[in-house]
């Protein structure tokens, strides 16, 4: 698991990620848009590994540049994947290590969990809106994919959801009222229990928890051009 930060004096918690291999981090492209100008990341882009909390100071990691998928869509946010790469090449240990992707057709109630620093909650009812603050330790949460008919049906009803589900692009899970992704938890690797392997990569959500499922790229729809980068560059 990596923390995307930024900051200078100051670290920003922005996303989560996941390393592919000693060179790559996979995370969501909208986590890597605002880390970039003049279509450069930012110099103070870094990534925390190896340590459960963010804010820790060992291990910290440079990206030299990025690739987002090439119909990456910020408006609709689909094809919401991009990969990081690392200046140097990741020193693996009982701390630091690559995670298996799964290209499999992922379908509904396959037992799953997520990892992420994202924020504890969020009070987004009055005017002003009301962030809690970002989990300053690894939080985990054990939860089940939804069907691609029963994850359109939900998002369908949802107030204000405006974004269609591709299941062919896009896995959901569920949990429950309260517990589910929030700010901060994008770019998080959807893990499937059974084999260890990440299936999907966090992608959007009708923040935080409010009883709608949360939607997550599928690999699957991505094989070829994870494994070009992973394999040419």
């Amino acid at each position: 698991m990596v923390a995307l930060v930024w900051g200078a004096k100051v670290k920003s918690m922005m996303c989560g990620g996941s390393i592919i291999s000693v060179r790559h981090v996979l995370t969501a492209a909208h986590c890597i848009d605002p880390l970039v100008e003049n279509g450069k990341l930012i110099e103070t882009t870094r990534g925390v590994v190896g340590s459960n909390q963010w804010k820790a100071t060992e291990d910290v990691v440079k990206f030299s540049h990025f690739k987002n998928h090439p119909s990456w869509d910020f408006v609709r946010l689909k094809n919401d994947i991009g990969v990081l790469f690392l200046v140097e090449p990741l020193v693996l240990s009982a701390r630091i290590g690559v995670v298996s992707l799964s290209f499999d057709w992922v379908d509904g109630d396959v037992p799953s969990y997520v990892t992420g620093w994202g924020r504890l909650g969020a009070d987004l009812t009055s005017i002003t809106w009301i962030l809690f603050p970002f989990a300053d330790n690894l939080q985990l949460i054990n939860l089940k994919t939804m069907s691609p008919r029963g994850c359109g049906e939900a998002l369908a009803v949802a107030s204000g959801a405006g974004i269609r589900l591709d299941s062919e692009l896009e896995i959901c899970t569920f949990h429950s009222i309260g517990h589910g992704l929030c700010y901060g938890d994008s770019g998080s690797p959807l893990i499937v229990r059974a084999t260890g392997a990440q299936a999907g990569v966090a992608s959007w959500a009708l923040p935080c928890a409010r009883g709608f499922p949360d939607v997550y790229v599928r690999l699957s729809a991505y094989r070829h051009f994870l494994l070009d980068i992973l394999q040419n560059y």
